[in-house]
C-alpha cells in the first residue's frame, strides 16, 4: 500500500499486542506519541484509532458499544437497509460482502440474523476487528464473524454455506464538491485509496449464491449496478437508495 503507517502504542503493557497488530500488517512500529506528519495506527486503553495530522484526522476510533446503545428495536426496523430484507425470518445468515466499518453488518446483526462480514483490506479489518472486541459483551457482536478476505474469492468457495441474503456497497464516487465528506469516509478513502472497483463480477456471483435476494446500495442517481434493473428499490435519503434482487435460487 502506498499509504505509509505505523503502529504505535500508549504503554508497555500493550506491547505484545501492538507487535502482532505490526506484524500482521508488516509495518514498523514505535513506542512514542504519534507526530504531526506521520499516520498511526494508535493503540491505547481505550482501543485502536487511527491518527493523520497530514489528513486532519486527530484520532478516529470505531466505538460498536456506543453505536449499540443508540440502536433501539424501532429505529432499527424502521431503517431503509432493514425493510429491504423485510419479511425474512430471523437467525438468517447474512453475508456482507464490503463490510467496510461494518455498520451495516451490525444493522443485520440487531435484528437477530448471522452475519459474515468480509473486509480485504488489512487496516480496515484490524480497526473493526478491535472494535467488535471492545464490544463482545453484546450479544449483537457475537452474530458478526469478521473475516479477512476478498469477497469474490470467499464466494467462490465451495464450502461455504449459502446465504439468504448477500449485500454490498460499492463506496460511491468521489465527490465533486468542496466540502470534506465525513470522517468515517474520509478514513475509509484514506486507508483504500480512491481507486474504483468493479463490483460487476461480486454482483454477478452473488445473483448465483443468494438463495433469497441480494441488496446493492447505491447512489440514489447513479445507475443500476451492470444495468440490471432491480425488483424494486428502497430510498434511504436523498443521496442514497438500496436495490434489491430477488433470487430465483433454490
Amino acid at each position: 500500500m502506498a499509504l505509509d503507517i505505523i503502529v504505535s502504542y500508549s504503554n508497555i503493557n500493550l506491547l505484545a499486542r501492538a507487535t502482532e497488530l505490526a506484524e500482521f500488517l508488516q509495518i514498523p512500529i514505535i513506542a512514542t506519541q504519534p507526530d504531526k506528519v506521520r499516520t498511526f495506527l494508535h493503540l491505547s486503553e481505550s482501543g485502536l484509532s487511527i491518527i493523520s495530522y497530514p489528513h486532519n484526522i486527530t484520532g478516529f476510533n470505531l466505538d460498536f458499544v456506543d453505536l449499540l446503545k443508540k440502536f433501539t428495536y424501532q429505529n432499527i426496523k424502521q431503517h431503509p437497509l432493514q425493510k429491504t430484507i423485510s419479511g425474512i425470518k430471523k437467525n438468517a445468515l447474512v453475508y456482507d460482502t464490503t463490510a467496510g466499518f461494518a455498520k451495516d453488518s451490525l444493522i443485520f446483526a440487531h435484528r437477530g440474523h448471522r452475519v459474515i462480514a468480509l473486509e480485504k483490506n488489512p487496516f480496515i479489518y484490524v480497526l473493526v476487528q478491535d472494535a467488535l472486541w471492545r464490544a463482545d459483551n453484546y450479544q449483537q457482536v457475537r452474530n458478526i464473524k469478521l473475516i479477512w478476505q476478498d469477497s469474490n474469492e470467499y464466494l467462490l468457495a465451495a464450502s461455504i454455506d449459502k446465504p439468504a441474503v448477500i449485500f454490498i456497497d460499492p463506496m460511491f464516487p468521489e465527490r465533486t464538491k468542496s466540502a470534506l465528506v465525513k470522517q468515517p469516509m474520509q478514513v475509509l478513502q484514506l486507508l483504500s485509496g480512491s481507486v474504483c472497483i468493479d463490483h460487476s463480477d461480486l454482483f454477478n456471483q452473488s445473483l448465483t449464491i443468494a438463495t433469497n435476494r441480494v441488496v446493492v446500495k447505491r447512489p440514489n442517481n447513479g445507475a443500476y449496478l451492470t444495468g440490471l434493473k432491480p425488483d424494486f428499490s428502497i430510498s434511504s435519503n436523498q443521496s442514497t437508495r438500496f436495490d434489491v434482487y430477488l433470487s430465483h435460487n433454490k
